[in-house]
């Protein structure tokens, strides 16, 4: 396991943070391990969008990783996340956010997060129905982005569909990152097409995520129950489509890390 608390824990209690390291592939010798930049963003997501610094939890508490290592692999072990404020001066107590409907998108998301998305949108094409953008993302995809699967093959948004009110509620925010939250709640923009039971866990359980790693969009399994899954697909690049805004991968993914 990756654990991270919060630094005013002490290592008491659960951790606030808590992710299962999975290899790559059931070879021994592969791997193990999550990319610092996805540790990094969801414990900045968890501090109110304040970025920091992984610290290991144990005494002296020596600076493992920062967001210029964000490619790197974070080994298992237990971590403390420490916000770093813009002075550069290390902030130890700071407020945890506690669900996604009261999180804040922040007025930009993490460089990394962007770039691979189509520079404009036609017109008309995705200012269609819900059905009709659903056949569209399937038509378009052919195959789970994930499995390259054709069978089972549903239409799935980033930002789901639980999550309308909060999408309401920070339309503002979510207009700054160049899309028209009017109209893209329910288009091909925030779809892709994936398997049915890999879309239904990972709503359910928060399964995996995407994330960008090394300039692509990969698989994160998040769930030790991810299994075979897991060791097939943990870490790999994804197919991801160029129409769908990168802001609306990272927001599921602050969605998936609260949840």
């Amino acid at each position: 396991l990756i654990a991270v608390w919060h630094p005013l824990q002490n290592g008491q209690g659960a951790p606030m943070l808590e992710l299962p390291a999975f290899p790559g592939n059931p070879d021994p010798d592969a791997p193990v391990g999550v990319s610092v930049g996805l540790v990094l963003d969801a414990s900045s997501i968890l501090a109110k969008n304040r970025r920091g610094e992984l610290q290991l939890l144990a005494a002296p508490h020596d600076r493992i990783a920062d967001d210029s290592t964000t490619d790197q692999l974070l080994s298992p072990g237990y971590y403390q996340f420490v916000v770093v404020a813009e002075g550069g001066e290390l902030v130890y107590d700071w407020d945890i956010c506690p669900s996604f409907d009261d999180w804040v998108p922040p007025a930009d998301i993490p460089l990394r997060w962007r770039g691979g998305e189509d520079a404009w949108t036609p017109p008309r094409q995705y200012c269609i129905s819900d059905s009709d953008s659903s056949a569209a993302v399937k038509g378009e995809d052919g195959a789970c982005v994930v499995t390259r699967s054709t069978v089972g093959l549903q239409s799935c948004r980033m930002v789901p569909e639980s999550a309308l009110d909060w999408w309401e509620e920070n339309w503002g925010a979510i207009r700054k990152y160049g899309g028209n939250p009017t109209t893209e709640f329910n288009s091909p923009r925030n779809m892709i097409a994936m398997r049915y039971d890999l879309d239904q866990q990972s709503r359910d359980t928060g399964l995996f995520v995407f994330a960008p790693y090394a300039g692509r969009i990969v698989s994160v399994f998040l769930v030790a129950t991810g299994g075979e899954l897991a060791y097939q697909y943990h870490m790999t690049e994804v197919e991801f489509p160029t129409r769908v805004r990168r802001a609306y991968v990272f927001l599921r993914f602050a969605w998936t890390v609260l949840k």
